[in-house]
């Protein structure tokens, strides 16, 4: 009796590998999804050298009354959304989902239609123009001591 072992098991390892190294991750598709929706109507600046975060993404507007905000992704694909009217909201961090596609439509909200950001002590909110809500409550980061409500504009005038 002759036995034969195959080691195509190892080179089809490797090959599954390098197609991982290549793909891209959940942060790189957030960014160019980001710099997409913006696209000529703000500034979008990426960093990758910040400790904490695999991204950093800078967003700012050039409409007066539109909200600027900052992305921030971490390896394992927890997304917090920062701004000055915002707090910090986020999202992922759980088993069930990584956060990118939750914050991708908040950040479609912030850039094509316009709101409200309704803070109070404990929670912030982001409404859209009907006062429905969009995501929120959010309890981590808020920033008042007193209930504020911020209107924004889009990022392209209607």
């Amino acid at each position: 009796m002759k036995v034969r072992f195959f080691k195509r098991q190892q080179p089809i390892e490797e090959a599954d590998r390098a197609r991982q190294l290549l793909a891209p991750t959940p942060g790189d598709v957030l960014t160019a999804r980001v710099i997409a929706l913006v696209g000529d109507a703000g500034n979008v600046t990426v960093s990758m050298v910040q400790a904490e975060f695999s991204h950093v993404i800078i967003v700012r507007p050039h409409r007066v009354g539109a909200m600027p905000f900052n992305l921030c992704v971490t390896p394992g694909f927890v997304v917090v959304l920062e701004g000055a009217d915002l707090g910090w909201w986020t999202f992922g961090g759980d088993y069930d989902n990584d956060g990118v596609i939750e914050a991708l439509e908040v950040v479609e909200h912030l850039v094509l239609r316009g709101g409200t950001v309704r803070s109070t002590r404990h929670t912030s909110e982001l409404l859209d123009s009907d006062g429905r809500s969009v995501s929120g409550p959010h309890r981590d980061g808020v920033r008042t001591r007193h209930t504020q409500t911020v209107e924004y504009l889009p990022y392209r005038g209607q």
